[in-house]
């Protein structure tokens, strides 16, 4: 799925992934989540709970991916419009993978 996903917005800053033994994730903010995305000014985290269903991983990683873009082009973090990059992700990667 990465791989793939690399293609259609290639990473051109560090990004480390990691998978979490957890059923959710707790945010600086103290907010549940099942995937988080941290940053600074060299290099980006994302972080997932590897104990969530294996169909929802998928929306999780393209949710993520998606901040990983807002940070790599220089753009404000925020939620706003990133449920539907997502799903544009996946539909993306669907037509690629075909």
């Amino acid at each position: 799925m990465l791989t793939s996903l690399q293609c259609i917005s290639p990473p051109t800053k560090p990004l480390y992934i990691h998978l979490v033994d957890a059923d959710t994730l707790i945010d600086p903010e103290g907010v549940s989540a099942f995937g988080l995305f941290m940053s600074n000014d060299t290099h980006s985290r994302m972080y997932l709970a590897s104990r969530v269903p294996l169909y929802a991983m998928e929306q999780i990683v393209f949710h993520e991916w998606a901040h990983y873009e807002q940070w790599r082009d220089g753009r404000k973090l925020q939620e706003r419009g990133m449920n539907v990059r997502a799903k544009n992700l996946c539909k993306a990667m669907k037509a690629l993978d075909r």
